[in-house]
């Protein structure tokens, strides 16, 4: 089951409210769009990155070819979640085609947790080699398997058994590292969108002009572009559709 599970992020509704997001062609990340997230922030992050993934500080290459080549962070919607796999980032959810999972690397937690050590810039050999050994790809499950929490196998072996009881709340999430990018046209699948729980949709949406119906109006505009599948969840129940994409039942 972890090794079909789709692949999904979460994004804050609001983004959709954003002058020419519509016109985007790709999911970004903090080094191809200023997320607003400091200096501070972004050391921490390549921090993380230079170990794990080898990327080191090169003036010959362009700059932004260089901000094209690192990873996009997303999870394994390992019990399929109508929230997502990471909820906390926001209440609307996107999934990604099957074929995603064939260009990523996994592993069973935050790698910008504390937890792992990496953050701060100054890890050993030791703490970065046994980091990554909790690495994985997708056709390398049992690693990742071998590592997760016992309420993350819990979950798992409940949806396997289909015993597992959705709430507002879905499982920590493992993460992956996508290779490639992530582009709507290519790869997008269907988006889902959360009325509870960490993040929602009326959270989201106060302060905007014209409330939940403006938002739910510019995501139905852009599941319409892509002709991906647009739904609103509580929970498990579809409370409204706003699009019925023909691109998200061919895939499937």
């Amino acid at each position: 089951m972890l090794k079909t599970a789709p692949p999904t992020t979460n994004i804050s509704s609001k983004l959709f409210m954003l002058p020419g997001f519509l016109n985007t062609t790709s999911v970004d990340t903090m080094w191809t769009r200023d997320a607003g997230k400091g200096w501070t922030y972004t050391q921490k992050r390549d921090n993380v990155e230079a170990p794990l993934f080898g990327y080191k500080t090169d003036w010959s290459v362009p700059v932004k070819e260089a901000a094209l080549n690192r990873p996009v962070y997303a999870g394994l919607n390992y019990v399929r979640h109508p929230y997502g796999s990471a909820a906390a980032y926001g209440s609307v959810v996107l999934t990604f085609v099957p074929a995603v999972t064939q260009r990523v690397t996994i592993i069973h937690a935050d790698t910008f947790s504390s937890s792992f050590g990496l953050t701060d810039g100054t890890p050993t050999d030791d703490q970065i080699f046994g980091v990554k050994k909790k690495i994985a790809t997708i056709a390398q499950v049992e690693t990742i398997m071998a590592n997760m929490s016992k309420n993350q196998l819990k979950a798992l072996m409940e949806y396997t058994l289909t015993r597992y009881n959705y709430t507002e709340h879905p499982p920590n999430y493992v993460e992956i590292h996508v290779q490639g990018g992530l582009e709507w046209q290519r790869d997008l699948l269907e988006i889902s969108v959360a009325t509870s729980g960490a993040t929602s949709l009326a959270s989201e949406s106060k302060g905007v002009t014209g409330g939940e119906a403006a938002v739910k109006a510019k995501i139905k505009e852009f599941a319409e572009k892509f002709d991906v599948t647009a739904k609103v969840y509580d929970v498990e129940r579809v409370t409204e559709v706003l699009n019925t994409g023909g691109r998200s039942a061919r895939v499937a």
